[in-house]
């Protein structure tokens, strides 16, 4: 009997299931029919409307939502980039990466993210470029920049974000109007940029997929300008705040509050012995004789001085823009997008220029943190026999290296060490070499003890040709000294030679997380 309710109960379930089913397809294939044309009819019509998304993420080591790649466009100004948000929320190729042992992190606002211009010229992207160059594999450039920051911003993503990302050395561009858009929002009562994107739930990738849609910007789009019409969004940079930008002397209070939390920023970073580097923006009407429609600013510095005292006053090093900008202007018309007259961002021509700038600043940083290059201090070097440098083509790879043939030497002299010295370096007999096993050997002193150790030795032998080995040798035994380091290539045949590649001492230590 239970059998045969069953049997008569079954044929009552497909039914349902067949009902429910055509209900749903009622519903949502219409819905779906319409975002799709919708989303074609914006990409036909040659939709301009893609802004960035800089939504803050707690599982997210950058402040931008990941995976972001389109062409911004700004109907005001006309300006049109290329911006690519990678997949640890940063702008450009830099990233988090395990196989390069020290970072250098940038931080500021669209400045130095390089909004306005392509992909691969902003001054982080540069940097990136010229510091590989010099320590090959060893340093990567993190862009953590984002628009709008300040350095209420700033000092809030270090704490947050700074142990994981760990970095060697921290780059700050400093713009003029970073005073006035931290005073703005503490007058409108909102609180910083990074408290206001942060969102709730955590990343995942289906926002990523999202931004990618032409539907979904343009309706993003709509709906913040209905929120900024009703003042429920963020406010925007004031424009008419120029005198404060340009005068501390005439508003000491909302140059007093950001001087506060930039001493604060940079007793952070001073109590982890990680070295900072700023550099500090001029306005374009500081450059122009033409700019502002009330005021005239050109060459006032009043700003720049300020900042320039407080840094010289906490001992860390500056770059000062301005007068670098100006005498560039001679032969350059305009360092800002739009030719300076409606975006103040800079163009990629001053990107180059900071980044040159900042570059020859941080050399010298990283020399004094422990980093050194045989290759670029070679001339300073005493060389007996045939030993010489170059960026030597070798099968697997380009590089800046010595070169020394049998019987040569190259000593090099008062090398400062960090507290967590290595020394690194690729070593190969190349192609061209005119004998076989040479003998490679380095010689490390104490210039103050004249304490010596060998370091190094190692036969290169004829059949192994071109198979280039890494070779990292701790040199903790030496920290904090200054040393010489003695290369030198003995026995094997007459003409042999080793090349030795990329040869650095580097500092390894990591302090952020302690």
């Amino acid at each position: 009997m239970v059998k045969q309710v069953q049997k008569q109960s079954e044929p009552n379930v497909k039914p349902r299931k067949r009902k429910l089913l055509k209900t749903l397809l009622f519903i949502f294939l219409p819905l779906l029919l319409l975002l799709f044309f919708g989303e074609a009819l914006l990409r036909l019509s040659g939709f301009k409307g893609y802004q960035l998304d800089p939504t803050v993420y707690r599982n997210v080591p950058g402040d931008m939502t990941p995976r972001q790649d389109f062409i911004h466009y700004n109907p005001h100004t006309g300006v049109s980039c290329h911006i690519r948000i990678n997949k640890q929320g940063f702008r450009g190729k830099g990233l988090l990466d395990k196989d390069r042992p020290c970072t250098i992190l940038c931080l500021g606002d669209s400045s130095m993210m390089g909004y306005g211009v392509d992909e691969g010229y902003s001054a982080p992207d540069l940097l990136r470029e010229w510091i590989d160059m010099d320590y090959p594999g060893i340093f990567e450039v993190i862009n953590a920049a984002s628009i709008g920051y300040t350095i209420d911003d700033e000092l809030d993503f270090l704490r947050e974000k700074g142990p994981r990302i760990d970095p060697d050395v921290v780059l700050l561009e400093i713009f003029y109007n970073d005073v006035t858009e931290k005073e703005w929002r503490t007058r409108s009562g909102w609180g910083t940029q990074r408290e206001f994107r942060r969102a709730r739930m955590p990343y995942t990738p289906l926002r990523s997929l999202m931004i990618r849609s032409a539907l979904f910007q343009a309706l993003r789009n709509g709906l913040i300008e209905l929120l900024l019409k009703s003042g429920k969004y963020f406010p925007p940079n004031r424009t008419d705040m120029m005198d404060v930008a340009m005068y501390p002397s005439k508003h000491p209070q909302p140059w007093q509050s950001y001087d506060s939390v930039l001493r604060d920023f940079i007793d952070f970073l001073e109590k982890r012995k990680i070295p900072l580097l700023v550099a500090v923006t001029p306005h374009q009407y500081q450059l122009h004789s033409w700019g502002h429609p009330i005021a005239s600013y050109e060459g006032e510095r009043q700003y720049q001085d300020h900042f320039l005292e407080l840094l010289r006053e906490k001992g860390v090093p500056a770059v000062d823009l301005m007068p670098v900008y100006q005498s560039s202007m001679k032969e350059i018309p305009s360092l800002y997008l739009t030719g300076g007259m409606y975006d103040e961002h800079p163009s990629s021509a001053g990107q180059y220029i900071k980044a040159r700038e900042m570059y020859s600043r941080l050399t010298e940083i990283l020399e004094k943190k422990g980093f050194y290059n045989f290759y670029r201090h070679f001339d300073e070097a005493t060389t007996t026999g045939k030993a010489h440098t170059g960026r030597l083509w070798v099968s697997r790879g380009d590089a800046p290296s010595l070169v020394l043939e049998q019987g040569s030497t190259a000593l090099f002299r008062d090398i400062p060490l960090g507290a967590h010295p290595v020394l690194r370096f690729y070593a190969v007999m190349p192609w061209y070499s005119k004998g076989g096993d040479p003998s490679l050997r380095i010689l490390v002193r104490d210039m103050k003890t004249a304490e010596e150790m060998e370091t190094f030795s190692r036969v290169f032998k004829e059949s192994k040709k071109e198979k280039t080995s890494v070779f990292e040798i701790p040199l903790v035994p030496f920290a904090g000294r200054s040393i010489s380091v003695k290369w030198s290539v003995e026995a094997g045949d007459d003409g042999a030679s080793v090349c030795i590649m990329a040869p650095i001492i580097m500092e390894c230590g990591k302090e952020m997380s302690e």
